[in-house]
């Protein structure tokens, strides 16, 4: 049932877009009723807006600055940057999937970015908790070289940052850094993959290296929601990254 403001050809549009998530896109009912409703928001807010009932048509010619109105107008609307954040993901997936069956191109809304999400500090453990614990790991059994393995791994666990199975799989064989040499030569290297190392994190992952994939043809740049495909300013990035 189209909703008011809105053409009947638009709200079956929706209504197979939303099949398509749900059948396809391997996405939860409530999920796709979350970005169902977020499209709908936003085409009451256009219709309004631009003081016309929507057609398909109509989606071609929304601008930049259309777009971040009703970003403002959500955010006026009490929505939190996850919220704000969600419903530009779900909005992108729906223009891609007219652009991709309908020939309905928009390439406005790909260049609009989501707001930024603050995310609160993890609370450092303090020292004093640290070397209880590490005492705590010497003296967990009777056998000392256990307690020595334990340790190690913790420690290195700790200072690098690996998971439990990354720490577990390292071999010696591993190891190239045994001189100088390949000191030096290692550090050539990273210096020379430092724009691709940067440019693989200039949005959201995996987006950013499933485009890198796709430019060395390994694979399709495809994401599921709630990701979406990498902007054009990234793109250009990501292609530099690869060219130097």
């Amino acid at each position: 049932m189209a909703q008011p403001g809105t053409s009947y050809l638009l709200a079956e549009m929706i209504e197979a877009w939303s099949s398509y998530l749900l059948s396809i896109g391997g996405n939860s009912e409530n999920t796709v009723d979350s970005y169902r409703r977020d499209v709908e928001r936003f085409l009451r807010f256009s219709k309004d807006h631009t003081a016309k009932s929507l057609t398909p048509s109509d989606m071609k010619n929304f601008s930049i600055t259309h777009f971040r109105s009703w970003l403002a107008y959500e955010r006026s609307q009490g929505l939190r940057p996850q919220s704000l954040a969600r419903s530009l993901s779900g909005l992108k997936n729906f223009f891609s999937w007219l652009e991709k069956n309908f020939n309905i191109e928009n390439s406005s809304i790909s260049l609009i970015k989501p707001p930024k999400i603050t995310k609160p500090l993890p609370r450092p453990i303090s020292q004093d908790k640290i070397e209880e614990f590490l005492k705590s790991v010497t003296q967990h059994t009777s056998k000392p070289w256990v307690n020595a393995r334990n340790l190690a791994v913790i420690m290195l666990m700790y200072g690098c940052g690996l998971r439990i199975s990354e720490a577990l799989s390292l071999k010696k064989k591993f190891s190239v850094l045994d001189d100088e040499k390949s000191c030096l030569e290692s550090e050539k290297i990273n210096k020379i993959l430092q724009p691709v190392h940067h440019s693989m994190f200039v949005e959201s992952n995996p987006s950013p290296v499933k485009y890198a994939a796709k430019l060395l043809n390994l694979c399709e740049d495809d994401v599921r929601l709630p990701l979406v495909k990498v902007t054009e300013p990234t793109k250009e990035i990501i292609k530099k990254a690869l060219e130097s």
